[in-house]
């Protein structure tokens, strides 16, 4: 007889409820992202962000809206541990990049907005042009970004990117997403590390220097650049089973070089000095690739950029070298204003000595384990930092410094808060003592460190329109005078109109009544071409806020106008009044 066999029929599957299903898909950790995005962006544009406090926008919006990345993050820290797909994990930290980065574009107020008004209005001579004239400022001597925007607007018919230009730092933020996880993935295995070194980065690009501007694209392709070098080139060449792919990535490295070039005068030497660094740490094969660089580099200051050096070589030269200049630049000078403007300053500056301290910390953690690629995350965080006592950059070296190193801090930050390993002591240590409140306390740091002095790029409708009439009434050559520049204008008529502001004619004086007659003797040497005074609320706050004019200098100018009877008002409205004199021979 047979032996009798156990039953080996299959039992059907119990079919799953909707309800069911329903509730096991809200359990999912990214519903909780998606969720958390969606309640965010409502309760901000319910938000009136009119009125702003000694915290910027951070003081004007819900705290639900503060608290809204953190439980993205919670859940994004969830999907990791895991193992979710790096889909799930990408859907994550879109999320996240809205929420930190998108806030100002969902209220109509953007990072550095008067900055991308000018460079939309120089984008639109270059159109109007068909050429470049290096002789009108700096920015014309670096016209690459110009130019292929320029081109941009010829062949697609766009009139404008400034509505387009508030969602900028978004969308720069997710382009740097591809070369970060490249840097990353070259730097470790561990998953965990790679992402949460992308989340810490993000936490701590709070800079701004990701808006409609030739540095942000030109850090895009920096990044582009080292992912690759570390990528492909931190091998012997020998070691490459694909030599064409070597040389063709080889190629393109060189290609984004040429075109960083043209387009910003900061990022060529902070790209060339992190190549040299990673030859020198034997971390990139591509020796020569310095020679190459260094020539373009020189070749175009030397005969593109000639008209900007002529003028400014000697005062350069003068600073290289001088720690004591770079120091007060800085630091010194950039905490000073009001008492709200350098409350936000100390809390910026604390955060990127907290972000630090946790790299340093983790590289502590690390330094038992050091692998072969430390010494080029270690080169790439460091030998940046050299420019800064070379040149102060009028006060941001250190801040773009701190952005072309922000990668690989990042990384090692994420090494002071992994909890994987170890003994289950020291897991709840790097847990909830070190990893939970360092996330929390740098995420809400970074929001008042990159929205604190929102107020400063706050213009309201009435002044966005105002000045449409000014450029609409000033005929060409007029001069358009301001007490400070900070107001929403530029954006036409960059080479035909004379911006100017009474802050760079006069300078350090304590007597409102010197700005007012300044501004009125100014008037009137331009009278025959045009002029053209604008008073605007979003200047007195400036004012207010980072000093550089006594507080009643706008006031005082006002009513020295208001009191000359050959001086027209053009424009009366609450946060903007514009005042004209018109040429002799007419009318007043």
């Amino acid at each position: 007889m047979q032996a009798m066999r156990p039953s080996t029929r299959i039992r059907p599957a119990r079919a799953v409820s909707p309800a069911i299903a329903g509730r096991q898909a809200l359990r999912h950790p990214l519903v909780t992202t998606l969720l958390a995005v969606l309640v965010w962006a409502a309760m901000l544009r319910l938000s009136n962000v009119g009125d702003m406090s000694v915290w910027g926008l951070v003081g004007a919006v819900s705290p639900i809206i503060l608290l809204a990345p953190l439980v993205a993050m919670a859940a994004f820290t969830v999907s990791l541990l895991r193992g979710q797909s790096d889909g799930v994990l990408t859907t994550h930290i879109a999320g996240i990049i809205l929420m930190l980065y998108g806030a100002g574009a969902m209220v109509g107020n953007s990072v550095q907005a008067r900055i991308v008004l000018r460079h939309e209005g120089i984008t639109d001579q270059v159109l109007r042009s068909g050429s470049i004239d290096p002789t009108i400022d700096a920015y014309f001597n670096w016209p690459g970004f110009f130019t292929f925007f320029a081109y941009v607007r010829e062949v697609s018919g766009i009139e404008s990117f400034a509505a387009a230009g508030i969602w900028v730092p978004v969308f720069l933020n997710l382009a740097f997403l591809a070369p970060l996880l490249v840097i990353f993935r070259y730097a470790t295995a561990d998953r965990r590390i790679v992402w949460t070194s992308v989340l810490l980065f993000y936490i701590g690009n709070w800079i701004g220097q990701d808006y409609f501007a030739p540095q942000a694209v030109a850090y895009c392709l920096h990044l582009t650049m080292v992912a690759i070098l570390l990528h492909y080139y931190d091998r012997p060449a020998t070691a490459v089973a694909n030599r064409f792919a070597r040389a063709a990535h080889l190629v393109v490295v060189m290609l984004l070089f040429l075109a960083i070039v043209p387009s910003h005068q900061l990022t060529p030497p902070l790209t060339i000095v992190s190549v040299i660094g990673l030859v020198v740490a034997d971390r990139c094969s591509a020796r020569r690739l310095p020679h190459f660089m260094v020539g373009v580099f020189l070749t175009w200051l030397v005969f593109m950029s000639s008209t900007y050096l002529a003028g400014n070589l000697s005062k350069m030269l003068e600073l290289v070298g001088d720690v004591g200049a770079a120091a007060g630049a800085n630091v010194t000078e950039r905490v000073g204003g009001s008492a709200a403007h350098r409350l936000v300053v100390i809390l910026r500056l604390a955060f990127t000595g907290l972000f630090g301290l946790l790299a340093a910390f983790g590289l502590f953690r690390k330094r038992n384990a050091l692998e072969r690629s430390d010494r080029g995350m270690l080169v790439l965080a460091v030998v940046p930092t050299v420019l800064i006592a070379l040149q102060p950059y009028g006060g941001e070296m250190v801040l773009r410094v701190f952005m072309f190193t922000l990668p690989f801090v990042a990384f090692y930050a994420a090494h002071a808060i992994r909890w994987d390993g170890g003994s289950a002591r020291g897991r709840f240590v790097a847990q909830w003592i070190i990893a939970v409140p360092a996330v929390v306390v740098l995420t809400l740091l970074f929001m008042v460190a990159r929205y604190g002095n929102a107020a400063l790029d706050q213009f309201s409708s009435d002044e966005r329109n105002a000045i449409n009439i000014v450029y609409e009434d000033a005929p060409p050559g007029s001069l358009l005078l301001v007490a400070v520049d900070n107001v929403a204008w530029k954006y036409r008529g960059y080479d035909t109109y004379d911006h100017r502001s009474i802050d760079r004619v006069v300078r350090s004086e304590i007597d409102p009544r010197v700005y007012a007659s300044a501004a009125v003797s100014l008037m009137y040497q331009r009278r025959d071409a045009g002029a053209y005074f604008i008073a605007t609320e979003s200047q007195q706050s400036y004012i207010d806020l980072l000093g550089g004019l006594p507080s009643e200098a706008l006031r005082a100018i006002e009513e020295q106008l208001n009191g000359d009877p050959n001086i027209q008002i053009l424009v009366d409205r609450p946060t903007i009044r514009i005042y004209r004199l018109p040429p002799d021979g007419e009318e007043s």
